[in-house]
C-alpha cells in the first residue's frame, strides 16, 4: 500500500477467526487428564491441562486402598507373630516342666533302686549266713534275733549305697521234716525305731521293707532222723518260698 510520503508500507492484517460452531476448537480429551483450551493474544489456542483426570483420581483411590490394606496386613502380621510367640512359650514351658519332672523321677527311681539293692543284698547275706549257722535258740519263733553274729554292735546290719540295712530272723524248726528249718527274714533300712535289737525287730516285723521266707533241709542224703539242731551238716538244701516287697 502507498503511503502519503510515497513509501510502500505493508499493512499488518490481523487474522480473522470466523465464528461459528464449525470453527470451535474441540478440546483434547484424554483418559489420563482433562484439558482446557484458551485463546492467545495472537488468536491462537493453547491447551492447558486441568489435572485430576479420571485415571489420576483412580490411582489416588487405589493408592489409598493399598495403604489401608498394608496397614491392615501389618496389624494382622503383628497379631500372628504375638500368637506364635505365646504358643512357642507355652510349648517350651510345658517341655521344660516335663523334662524337670523326668529328671526328678530319674533321681527318685535311682534312689529307690539303690535302696532296694542294699536291702536285697543284706537279705541275701542273711539267707546264706543263717543257712550254715542256724542261730538257735536265739531266733526260735516267736523270738526275733540277729541273722548272723555281728562283729560290732547288737544288730546284723550292712551298709552300702549310702544306706544301712538291718535284718532280723525268726525260725520255726521241725527236726523230723525235710523242711527242717523255716526262717523268716525281716529287712528294714535303719531309721528311728529300727536301730535296736528288740524294739527295732518288733517295728520291722510289723512293717518290713522286705520279707523273705526260706526253707532249709538240714538232712544229708540217707541221714537218720535228727534229734537236735544241726551243727555241722546244716543247710544241705535251701528254697526261697517268699520274697515280698512292702511297697514303701
Amino acid at each position: 500500500m502507498m503511503t502519503r510520503d510515497g513509501s510502500n508500507h505493508q499493512r499488518r492484517l490481523d487474522p480473522v477467526v470466523p465464528s461459528g460452531p464449525w470453527n470451535e476448537v474441540e478440546p483434547k480429551r484424554s483418559v489420563m487428564s482433562i484439558w482446557k483450551h484458551e485463546r492467545t493474544m495472537d488468536g491462537g489456542v493453547n491447551l492447558r491441562s486441568l489435572g485430576g483426570g479420571v485415571a489420576t483420581r483412580r490411582r489416588s483411590r487405589v493408592r489409598g486402598r493399598l495403604v489401608e490394606n498394608s496397614r491392615g496386613e501389618s496389624g494382622s502380621v503383628l497379631i500372628l507373630a504375638l500368637a506364635y510367640i505365646v504358643s512357642i512359650s507355652l510349648i517350651v514351658g510345658a517341655l521344660a516342666d516335663f523334662a524337670m519332672n523326668d529328671l526328678n523321677n530319674t533321681t527318685h527311681f535311682r534312689s529307690a533302686s539303690s535302696l532296694n539293692y542294699a536291702v536285697s543284698s543284706t537279705a541275701q547275706v542273711a539267707i546264706q549266713s543263717i543257712r550254715y549257722t542256724p542261730q538257735m535258740p536265739a531266733t526260735q519263733s516267736p523270738a526275733l534275733g540277729t541273722c548272723w553274729n555281728p562283729s560290732s554292735g547288737a544288730l546284723s546290719e550292712l551298709s552300702m549305697n549310702s544306706y544301712t540295712v538291718a535284718v532280723w530272723c525268726s525260725t520255726v524248726q521241725n527236726l523230723a521234716s525235710a523242711r527242717t528249718r523255716v526262717v523268716t527274714i525281716y529287712a528294714c533300712p535303719e531309721a528311728a525305731g529300727f536301730n535296736d535289737l528288740v524294739g527295732g525287730g518288733i517295728s520291722c516285723q510289723a512293717n518290713p521293707y522286705l520279707l523273705a521266707q526260706v526253707a532249709y533241709d538240714d538232712y544229708l542224703p540217707g541221714g537218720l532222723t535228727m534229734k537236735t539242731t544241726c551243727t555241722v551238716t546244716c543247710g544241705e538244701a535251701a528254697k526261697i518260698e517268699k520274697w515280698i516287697w512292702s511297697g514303701h
